[in-house]
């Protein structure tokens, strides 16, 4: 660390140099312009990726007219129940 005078007189010469101050100007809207870059993309990305989604929900079919229930009766025509849902059926046709 230099504390001599002309060490002192050179720090003070680079704290109010023109140069060193117009460069810190520079790189502090730089970063703003991609900070604010940065924000745009990931607001646009949310905004195109929700629009992807109504546009693929507006345009599935009509699901009024479809039967979706499970069937009440299995292949051998007993009542099914939660246990056939889950577990298939091991017999041989």
């Amino acid at each position: 660390m230099g504390y001599s005078k002309a060490e002192t007189e050179k720090k003070q010469r680079k704290l109010v140099s023109k140069t060193q101050r117009n460069t810190r100007k520079v790189l502090v809207i730089l970063f703003k312009v991609i900070l604010v870059g940065i924000i745009a993309v990931i607001i646009a990305g949310a905004g195109a990726g929700f629009g992807m989604m109504k546009g693929i929900l507006d345009n599935a079919p009509d699901t009024s007219s479809i039967n979706i229930e499970y069937p009440v009766t299995g292949r051998h025509g007993r009542k099914r129940d939660l246990h056939d849902r889950f577990q298939p059926c091991l017999c041989i046709l």
